[in-house]
């Protein structure tokens, strides 16, 4: 594995509800969204506390990564899943790594639904934003935080794809739906980040 702790990312996953949270745990997380009752399937995404560089082009090795970060959250451990990146390398793109799941909600860690269902969240504007970390930290410094995503606001493999060996790699801005700018921040502002440059991930 090849990556660095330097770039962000968002991870994500999809999981029912086996029963309903009363409370917040530790850093304010919601592991189960309020409002949901037994069997009620949704979706979480956070953004990494990490920070990784985007020179991999293996999707697993992301999702290798973004998984034991959230299972070092004993919440986040207890739901006992995977988690996937969202993001694209050039032969994988987001989309197919996190499934759509039609008509499944999408939450961030603090309770508040970002999107109606993964076809939404990465064509549409979003509801809230992600911005939260697996420990329920707030990461907006300057009313913008960037995440590696590699990916078009479709969901698709950006031109610029994790691990591109011509070195830009597209980001996300978690404080943005606006369109696909969550997912692809520079088509809208500019060229795309150089692969060395640290940022989170989605999950």
């Amino acid at each position: 594995m090849t990556l660095k702790t330097w770039f962000k990312t968002m991870a994500i996953l999809a999981i029912a509800v086996t029963a309903i949270a009363s409370r917040s745990w530790a850093g304010s997380i919601l592991p189960v969204p309020a409002g949901l009752s037994p069997g009620d399937q949704y979706r979480l995404v956070f953004i990494t506390a990490d920070t990784y560089s985007a020179y991999d082009s293996n999707i697993a090795d992301y999702n290798a990564l973004v998984t034991a970060e959230a299972d070092s959250v004993p919440a986040l451990a207890a739901l006992d899943t995977t988690w996937s990146v969202l993001g694209s390398t050039s032969t994988v793109s987001a989309i197919n790594n996190i499934g759509a799941d039609p008509g499944v909600p999408i939450y961030n860690l603090e309770g508040y639904e970002i999107a109606s269902d993964v076809p939404y969240l990465v064509t549409g504007d979003w509801y809230n934003t992600i911005l939260y970390d697996e420990n329920g930290d707030d990461f907006e410094t300057g009313g913008q935080l960037f995440a590696w995503t590699g990916t078009q606001p479709n969901g698709q493999i950006a031109p610029c794809p994790l691990g591109n060996e011509g070195n830009c790699v597209a980001i996300g801005d978690s404080d943005l739906g606006n369109g696909g700018q969550g997912l692809d921040y520079e088509n809208y502002s500019g060229p795309v980040r150089f692969r060395s440059t640290p940022y989170p991930a989605y999950l």
